[in-house]
């Protein structure tokens, strides 16, 4: 037992046998933790003052949440995505921007009308800043939706939009045939369907004047009667003329493109966006799948082909290309290139949404000439045709209010021209007019009207003055000019 103490003994001085340099007191092991902690402190204080040093030189863009673009960026797919969101969504962030600003001005915060309870008053500034924010998307709809409607009218009666396969083909013969039968072969049966939708189904007519065509002829032919307005209008208005319904025509026009500006138009540039990603909605595999099934059938219908043996008389025989694509080798080939066509679905997700692009802004000839001068007050590209066409040459134009009811009531056609698609500026200040009317509404009726009372005092003084004005204005405009 004493062996066993002093063995216990001896470990213990062992342990202590340290020397008292490097003995470290209580306090000063205390000190060193103080120390780490105001390290740590410090550290983190420096990054907090690094971002907000940041945080305050923020662009202009950054703030609208746009990351930067530059030259040195544009190197990148990144980059291009960037600039590509920049366009689509720079003019929606400035309006929300602003809308955000004006919300939280303090002097429109009222005392007696507006709640106290802080909470509350946070959920009304969110209401109005919304309101307010769509009510800035809808005042640029207007203008937007004027040069959709003018694109798609081109594109219809005037300028049939080319085929998919015509912006993919170039002036090398053996790109046109790699891209065009292999890279492309299963990823255009959307664009190809929506131009056949389009073209031989909604609006299908006989006699659809082309580019060429149009060049040669003096006057474009518009009474072309399409499945859409044809069913609106049959048994409908009595005719001033065989041309009468292409006032009715411009007007349905606006309004589907009113419509895609609501619906559709974010979604499209979404779709465009997602193909930097390389991020495919689900739907489009489905859809290069049934560009295979397609590209099959159109094989299928070519089993045997005619080859002359004379002048006259030919023979039916099967075509060799078939027999090949029955062999094993081929039948692979086949299966990889629908597995690598699926792999491509943000491609062919990019190229439809690009097509539609094209369509609903008329091509780039069209951007071009007319983009100018649709803003403008003057005779549209658009009014013209329909000046042309719509208006009698033998017809005086009426100047008794009676005269005018009465030719409103003989022809809905002749009324829409006169009233407002005469011109640009006739149209615009027609379409203002309704617009801030619609707006006077919303501003003090419930449920969807202002809550700050400061706001809805400010914007419903701004509103019936606008409405005021355009109404005047429209008044001047309505008069038929003294020649």
């Amino acid at each position: 037992m004493s062996t066993l103490l002093e063995r216990l003994d001896s470990i213990y001085k062992k342990k202590l046998s340290v020397k008292p340099n490097n003995i470290e007191s209580f306090k000063s092991k205390k000190k060193k933790k103080k120390r780490k902690k105001k390290k740590k402190k410090r550290g983190e204080t420096a990054k907090k003052g690094e971002k907000q040093k940041k945080g305050g030189k923020k662009t202009f863009l950054e703030k609208l949440g746009f990351r930067p673009v530059t030259l040195q960026s544009l190197k990148t797919i990144k980059g291009w995505s960037n600039l590509c969101k920049l366009l689509f969504f720079f003019i929606p962030a400035l309006i929300l921007f602003l809308a955000s600003k004006i919300v939280n001005i303090d002097i429109l915060r009222s005392k007696q009308y507006d709640p106290k309870d802080d909470a509350k008053y946070q959920k009304y500034k969110k209401n109005d800043r919304n309101w307010i924010y769509y009510s800035g998307i809808e005042f640029c709809q207007i203008f937007v939706a004027a040069y959709i409607a003018s694109a798609l009218y081109t594109n219809i009666y005037i300028e049939p939009q080319s085929s998919i396969e015509s912006y993919l083909t170039t002036s090398y013969e053996y790109l046109n045939i790699f891209f065009l039968d292999y890279v492309f072969i299963f990823l255009l049966f959307l664009p190809k369907g929506f131009h056949f939708l389009i073209y031989d189904v909604i609006f299908k007519a006989e006699g659809t004047t082309t580019a060429k065509e149009t060049e040669k002829e003096e006057e474009i032919d518009l009474k072309n009667l399409p499945i859409l307005t044809d069913f609106v209008l049959k048994g409908g208005a009595t005719a001033i003329h065989e041309k009468s319904d292409l006032s009715f025509r411009y007007l349905l026009f606006y309004l589907i493109a009113f419509g895609i500006c609501t619906f559709f138009l974010k979604s499209i540039a979404t779709l465009f966006l997602d193909m930097f990603r390389f991020k495919a909605n689900p739907a489009m595999y489905i859809f290069i799948l049934f560009g295979f099934i397609t590209w099959a059938i159109g094989v299928a219908t070519k089993m045997n082909i005619n080859v002359k043996i004379t002048e006259k008389d030919s023979v039916s025989l099967p075509n060799p290309k078939i027999l090949y694509m029955g062999t094993i080798t081929y039948i692979i080939y086949l299966f990889l290139h629908v597995i690598i066509s699926l792999f491509l679905a943000p491609i062919a997700q990019g190229t439809f949404s690009l097509y539609l692009f094209l369509f609903l802004s008329g091509g780039v000839n069209f951007f071009t000439n007319t983009f100018g001068n649709i803003f403008t007050y003057s005779e549209s590209h658009i009014s013209k045709q329909l000046r042309e066409n719509v208006m009698l040459k033998d017809t005086k134009v009426a100047e008794t209010f009676w005269d005018k009811l009465m030719s409103f009531i003989s022809t809905f056609d002749y009324f829409l021209y006169f009233y407002i698609f005469r011109n640009n500026e006739l149209m615009f200040t027609f379409m203002l007019m309704i617009f801030f009317f619609y707006k006077i509404l919303v501003t003090f009726i419930p449920p969807f009207h202002l809550q700050i009372f400061g706001l809805k005092i400010f914007f419903g003084i701004v509103n019936i003055m606008a409405f005021m004005g355009f109404t005047y204005l429209y008044y001047l405009l309505i008069k038929p000019s003294k020649t």
